[in-house]
């Protein structure tokens, strides 16, 4: 079976003791005290060398929490216009505001706030910032879904590779001027602190299928500006320089609900990889195991960008 490049070159570069405690993960050396935790450690090296393509002294240090309060003022600037609606149930009213729920959370609102909500057929709905700094630990983030409506069926991913946090504020004040009109339901998050660039997820974009006929437009766009850097992933369509695609992970086996697109592509091939090291596999054997728990895990391995079944985009070019 034809495997795609990027996991190719992904399998080339990687090698696991046959005890399973030690590996080299395109040049970085991990050690561990059983198979189970160098799983977990590949898992983290593969994510950070072959996804977001950012190589550290150590796989393990994690400085996302940290928060650049001034440069997420500049990536707010162009997202203040940038507003959401919430389906919301009122459940106590004062002279001075109010409590609604929202998603479950109580939430209190001014007079003013409560007075601006809709009601439609008996569901009220509120519009508030579309913003959310905190959301996304390391991340700047912005979430729209028109009419209250989640973002509903496959999901696409677009990365932007980001050099610095100043291609960060360009390509992301070019991207809100591009999605903030727009009717679709979107989501997208860009590096929130400068000492996290640069990478090849700098900035993501989520788009529902309502979404996808404007792909190639602002594909178009984001090239043309000069923003993107010229890597992209390994596991994504390379769209055009420094731009990727892919779909969201689809992946039915509990142990795997909630990992991002890198994460999951990571685990899974952490995991073959070291079962077939454990297993004393051949090349071949190696190859086939490892395309067997792509397959297990529901992508495509003639293009990781795709999971099995995933639909086409026109204008986009994910091999089908």
């Amino acid at each position: 079976m034809h495997i795609d490049p990027g996991c190719e070159a992904v399998l080339d570069a990687v090698t696991v003791d046959s005890d399973g405690c030690r590996a080299d993960v395109g040049g970085t050396v991990l050690e561990a005290a059983s198979a189970r935790e160098l799983e977990g450690r590949m898992a983290g090296a593969l994510y950070e060398r072959f996804h977001a393509r950012k190589i550290t002294d150590d796989v393990d240090d994690d400085f996302s929490h940290l928060r650049d309060f001034g440069f997420e003022r500049r990536l707010a600037e162009p997202a203040a216009d940038v507003t959401t609606s919430h389906r919301v149930d009122v459940v106590e009213r004062t002279d001075t505001g109010g409590v609604a729920l929202i998603a479950g959370v109580r939430v209190a609102l001014s007079v003013d706030q409560l007075a601006s909500i809709v009601t439609d057929r008996g569901v009220e709905t509120l519009r508030t910032s579309a913003s959310r700094p905190a959301l996304s630990p390391g991340f700047f983030l912005v979430r729209v879904t028109p009419g209250a409506r989640p973002l509903s069926g496959p999901l696409l991913r677009l990365y932007i590779g980001l050099a610095d946090e100043e291609a960060g504020v360009r390509a992301w004040s070019l991207l809100l001027d591009h999605l903030g009109p727009a009717s679709c339901g979107w989501q997208a998050k860009v590096l929130s602190n400068p000492a996290h660039y640069p990478r090849t997820d700098g900035l993501v974009v989520y788009l529902d299928s309502t979404g996808w006929g404007g792909l190639p437009r602002l594909i178009r766009e984001l090239d043309a500006s000069g923003v993107a850097s010229g890597e992209t992933s390994y596991y994504v369509h390379r769209a055009a320089p420094g731009i990727g695609v892919a779909f969201e992970p689809r992946d039915p086996r509990p142990d795997r609900a909630g990992l991002s697109f890198g994460q999951h592509r990571s685990r899974v091939i952490g995991h073959a990889l070291v079962s077939a090291a454990l297993a004393g596999d051949s090349h071949d054997d190696r190859r086939a195991r490892v395309v067997g728990e792509l397959l297990g895990a529901g992508i495509d391995p003639s293009s990781l960008a795709r999971n099995l079944g995933s639909p086409a985009v026109a204008g986009v070019g994910i091999p089908v």
